[in-house]
C-alpha cells in the first residue's frame, strides 16, 4: 500500500512540475513591418515531449492594404492594446501555453501604445497522435482608425484571429507508437 501511495505522489508531483511550459525572451527575428507571427511553429514527433516558441510583433500603425481597406478610407489604424484570449486546435496532448509577460504569462495582455509591442508564447505538452493541426490564435484588439472622413473613430474592441499549423510526425523512436 505504501508503495502504491508512493507512486500516486510522485505521479502528481510530476504532473505538476511539468504543468506550466518554460518562459520566453520575445525577439523581432523574421517580423515584418505590417505586425503578426514572426516564425512557424517547430515539427513535433507523437509520443515525444514538444516545446516551440512563437514570437509576434505589434505595430502600434497598422498601415497594411487588408487594414486601410477595412477601415472607410483611413490613413491608418492605431493599436493601443491586445488581449491573446487562447489558443484553439491544438494537438491532443498539447495543452500548456505560457505568454512572455511575467506578471500573469496567461492573461496574454499587450499594451502597445507603452511599446509593449513584441510578445512570444511558449506551447509545450506531449502530442499523442500524428497530423497537421491549424492551431487558432483569438485576441481581441483596441484600435482607433484615424483619418477617416468623419474624423478618427474608435469603433470598439475588434475580434481578430490568426492561423498557424503545427505538425506532429509519426512516432519513429522504436516504441509503439499507437494502439
Amino acid at each position: 500500500m505504501r508503495n502504491f501511495l508512493l507512486s500516486i505522489f510522485l505521479l502528481c508531483v510530476t504532473q505538476y512540475s511539468f504543468a506550466q511550459c518554460a518562459s520566453c525572451t520575445p525577439n523581432n527575428f523574421g517580423c515584418t513591418v505590417f505586425g503578426g507571427l514572426c516564425n512557424k511553429a517547430d515539427t513535433g514527433m507523437a509520443n515525444q515531449p514538444y516545446s516551440t516558441v512563437i514570437h509576434f510583433y505589434l505595430p502600434k500603425k497598422l498601415t497594411d492594404p487588408a487594414t486601410i481597406a477595412s477601415c472607410s478610407n483611413c490613413s491608418y489604424v492605431k493599436l493601443n492594446h491586445i488581449k491573446i484570449s487562447g489558443l484553439t486546435g491544438l494537438p491532443a496532448g498539447v495543452s500548456q501555453y505560457t505568454f512572455n509577460h511575467t506578471q500573469a504569462p496567461w492573461l496574454g495582455y499587450y499594451d502597445v501604445s507603452l511599446n509593449d509591442t513584441l510578445g512570444c508564447v511558449t506551447i509545450c505538452g506531449t502530442p499523442l497522435a500524428p497530423g497537421i493541426y491549424p492551431i487558432q490564435v483569438n485576441l481581441i484588439a483596441d484600435v482607433v482608425a484615424i483619418g477617416t472622413p468623419i474624423g478618427d473613430v474608435d469603433p470598439g474592441p475588434q475580434a481578430k484571429t490568426y492561423t498557424d499549423t503545427i505538425i506532429v510526425l509519426p512516432d519513429t523512436s522504436g516504441a509503439v507508437s499507437s494502439f
